[in-house]
């Protein structure tokens, strides 16, 4: 009952900035898709050894199973893409569909690794070769 009900109410009746409220999104975006890959794992672990379902079917199957408050963050459901490209929305977004808003905002910086170490490695062994 405490969580916004979608990005648009957070633009047209709290007011706030396109930036303020991605910024507020991201937990929540989060929050729903590590849900639907859980309730996706699920799903799988129930179906095992039936016809593998299409990704439609699957989707549907995962927002059914989502629970209400965190429907409207996920990024495949047809909530948060009506929100994403409405007008009030749309205006600063207009270059950011549903999948690229989930794939940037889901991660956090600890998921970018720099294998230091390895790339140093590999690029001497680059510039030995080219000698």
């Amino acid at each position: 009952e405490l969580l916004p009900g979608s990005l648009k109410e957070l633009v047209e009746v709290y007011k706030l900035e396109n930036a303020m409220v991605w910024m507020l999104a991201r937990p929540l975006v989060r929050a729903a898709f590590v849900a639907a890959m859980k309730i996706r794992d699920e799903l799988e672990e129930e179906d095992a050894g039936e016809v593998a379902k299409s990704e439609i079917d699957q989707m549907k199957a995962i927002e059914k199973a989502m629970p209400e408050a965190l429907l409207p963050w996920m990024p495949s459901s047809s909530i948060f893409c009506k929100d994403v490209l409405s007008e009030s929305i749309r205006n600063t977004t207009g270059f950011i569909t549903p999948v690229l808003f989930e794939s940037f905002w889901s991660h956090n910086l600890y998921d970018i690794y720099n294998p230091r170490t390895r790339y140093e490695i590999e690029i001497t062994r680059l510039k030995k070769e080219a000698e």
